[in-house]
């Protein structure tokens, strides 16, 4: 009997663990410093994450994804870095797939770095 449990346990687990969509893109960015962007979209809801370093200190600059589909703000700390981490609801995720383009811009609206997002491997 408790071979039979655990069989349909494990294959119930099994069925919702294949059913969730996951997906998730990075665009590597290039130009001054290092930094990257990744976006994970799971089961209608999404999340974006972006760091990058090696920028100017105590600088405030324009993240710019998708051409304006996401724009944030991001402040360099002392050390020239800086972390952002965005959650979205069920269904209020920005569209970016594999090609959309990303930009960081400084205050004078110079590209700062730039990358594309291509799926994860």
């Amino acid at each position: 009997m408790k071979l039979y449990t655990s069989l349909a346990l494990t294959m119930l687990v099994s069925c919702f663990a294949v059913s969730q969509s996951r997906t998730e893109v990075i665009a590597p960015m290039s130009g001054i410093g290092k930094g990257k962007v990744a976006f994970k979209v799971r089961d209608g809801g999404g999340e974006l994450q972006a760091e990058g370093e090696r920028l100017r200190r105590n600088t405030t600059y324009i993240l710019n994804v998708g051409g304006g589909r996401f724009v944030r703000t991001v402040t360099t700390d002392g050390f020239g870095t800086y972390r952002l981490s965005v959650r979205f609801a069920r269904g209020n995720a920005p569209a970016i797939v594999a090609g959309t383009r990303a930009v960081l811009l400084d205050g004078a609206r110079n590209t700062v770095q730039r990358g594309v997002f291509a799926n994860k491997r």
